[in-house]
Parts: C-alpha cells; sequence; structure tokens
C-alpha cells in the first residue's frame, strides 16, 4: 500500500510540473524598424494550421497588431439623424456646401440584414420606418461607395 501511494504521489508530482517549461535563456532585440523577442530551450514546439485559424504552442506566442482607419475622403459634410428614437419616420440632414454626386443610405436589423436601401437626393431625406418592426437598426450613409457614418436607430412604438 505504500509503495501505490509513493508511486501516485510521484506521478501526481511530475505530471504539475508537465505544464511548465524550462527556459534558459532569452531577451529583447530592438531596432528602428521594430523589436523582437526571443527565448531558447523549448525543444519541441508544432504550429497547426486551418481554414479558421492558426494554433502554435510554444513559450512565447507571436501576435500581430494592425491599426485600422478608413480616409473620410468627403470633408465639410455633417449628418444627423432625427428623431432618434422614432416611431413613424425620420430625418437624415446634411449639411454640406457642395452635394456630392453619389450619395445613399443603408438601413440594416441588428442581424445585418439589409432592410432598405435608397439614394440620398437632397440635404433632408425623410426615412419612413412606421411599417418596421420595434427594434434596434444600424443606418449606413455612403458617398462615392464609402461609409461616411453609421447611426444606430431605435424604432419605438
Amino acid at each position: 500500500m505504500r509503495k501505490t501511494i509513493t508511486l501516485f504521489l510521484l506521478l501526481y508530482l511530475s505530471l504539475s510540473y508537465s505544464q511548465e517549461s524550462i527556459v534558459f535563456s532569452g531577451g529583447n532585440a530592438v531596432g528602428s524598424n521594430g523589436s523582437v523577442s526571443y527565448s531558447y530551450g523549448q525543444v519541441f514546439y508544432e504550429t497547426v494550421s486551418g481554414a479558421n485559424g492558426e494554433l502554435t504552442q510554444g513559450v512565447q506566442q507571436p501576435i500581430e497588431i494592425y491599426t485600422l482607419s478608413i480616409p473620410n475622403p468627403t470633408t465639410g459634410i455633417n449628418l444627423a439623424l432625427y428623431p432618434n428614437p422614432a416611431i413613424t419616420q425620420v430625418t437624415l440632414e446634411l449639411t454640406i456646401s457642395q452635394f456630392p454626386n453619389e450619395m445613399k443610405y443603408e438601413l440594416f436589423d441588428v442581424n445585418g440584414k439589409l432592410i432598405k436601401s435608397e439614394k440620398i437626393l437632397s440635404n433632408q431625406t425623410a426615412i419612413d420606418i412606421e411599417s418596421l418592426p420595434i427594434a434596434t437598426y444600424f443606418l449606413n450613409v455612403f458617398s462615392s461607395n464609402q461609409i461616411l457614418k453609421t447611426f444606430k436607430l431605435i424604432k419605438n412604438n
């Protein structure tokens, strides 16, 4: 019985340390174009790639950071949507010095389903929402197929 308990205790201790990695050296290198972190000591590693992503074993994991920005090609456009929340109709108002050639809006539900899409022909556009169910919607305003602004629209009763 004593040997069984000792064997079980040794097996437990070896399994509790199996999730650790002993790294005997490492550091950081910094230059004008970026930095690199490195470590020595991990004997085995594996990278598994699939359609939905990539899994890498190891002590240090790579990470890529992207800065996303959308340049605003049209300056001097102020957009407003009122009243919000609304019951029957909302007004999309543009304050602009020169009206762009092609502007439109698209109304989506919270699941991303397109509800309505129309061209914007004047500085004030009335949007009928009376037939829509009570919910939250998103209104995207486009100029030359680029999103200028996204409004969160709440439909009440």
